[in-house]
């Protein structure tokens, strides 16, 4: 007499077990080069990403994000042609604007101390190319180890450097993006100075929609659903999918925007606040 067929052999029809991740200290050579994860990862991030975790490579796509934010920096301070000091004393009338305030109503000492702000304000901007160049980079790794701690809370076996690389190639595709399509727009058109204070030149979030007179609370949360945060939350699901051992897109989902929905909360609550 045979022996009975394994519940789990094929002649059972049941479907092949799904194939997890690779576990956290397995060895594999990567498939991909540097270029072809950089040049891959806008249509197929999945490939990018279980490229990454065979052999994670962070480096290469933060260095060119600091490149991005100098050259960013740089190119949109030569195309914009409005004076940064005009910019700046927009801003801080916009704000006494909210607070029902004007600059006229200002006393002699508190004209002087906004415009000592404002000559602090526009070194900044000036500088501004520079200091994203090294924050950009920084800010990056920092996202990076909320990620990974975030992992760590769900039990995502991985390692900091497969964290690191998802965020720094995430980070890069979608800053790339807007960066190029920024330029375009600016080229096309100069923006003013309201819509260089609203950050929305690439009108790429639901912030258009908040009628003028509307409470600021209200644009502020409509300017959170922004096409390129989304995108960069999927990238980084599926990111951490990809590096973390049987871990699926909708296990991992709850990390990036989670994050993301408290962020939401964080900046309406002190939009009421400062309006307050």
């Amino acid at each position: 007499m045979s022996d009975p067929q394994s519940p789990l052999t094929p002649e059972y029809g049941l479907p092949t077990p799904p194939q997890f991740t690779m576990k956290p200290g397995a060895e594999e050579p990567p498939r991909l080069s540097t270029i072809q994860r950089i040049t891959t990862v806008f249509l197929s991030p999945g490939e990018v990403f279980q490229d990454v975790n065979r052999k994670a490579s962070p480096l290469i796509p933060l260095l060119l994000i600091g490149a991005l934010a100098l050259s960013a920096g740089l190119l949109f301070g030569f195309l914009i042609k409005t004076d940064p000091r005009d910019i700046a004393r927009a801003a801080v009338e916009k704000q006494f604007e909210r607070q029902g305030k004007r600059m006229s109503d200002l006393s002699e000492a508190e004209r002087q101390a906004v415009e000592q702000n404002l000559s602090v304000s526009v070194s900044i901007q000036k500088a501004a190319p520079y200091i994203g160049a090294v924050f950009g980079p920084v800010a990056v790794t920092f996202l990076a180890g909320i990620f990974f701690l975030g992992t760590l809370l769900v039990r995502g076996q991985t390692t900091f450097p497969k964290i690191l690389s998802v965020t720094a190639y995430s980070s890069f595709a979608t800053g790339l993006v807007q960066y190029l399509l920024t330029a375009v727009v600016v080229v096309i058109k100069p923006p003013e100075i309201d819509a260089i204070l609203e950050q929305n030149l690439t009108m790429s979030n639901l912030g258009l929609l908040a009628p003028k007179d509307a409470p600021v609370w209200i644009s502020v949360l409509l300017k959170q659903f922004d096409f390129f945060t989304i995108w960069y939350l999927v990238l980084i699901t599926i990111g951490l999918a990809a590096v973390c051992y049987k871990k699926r897109p909708g296990q991992m989902a709850i990390i990036p925007f989670g994050l993301w929905f408290l962020w939401v909360l964080v900046r309406v609550a002190f939009s009421l606040i400062l309006k307050a």
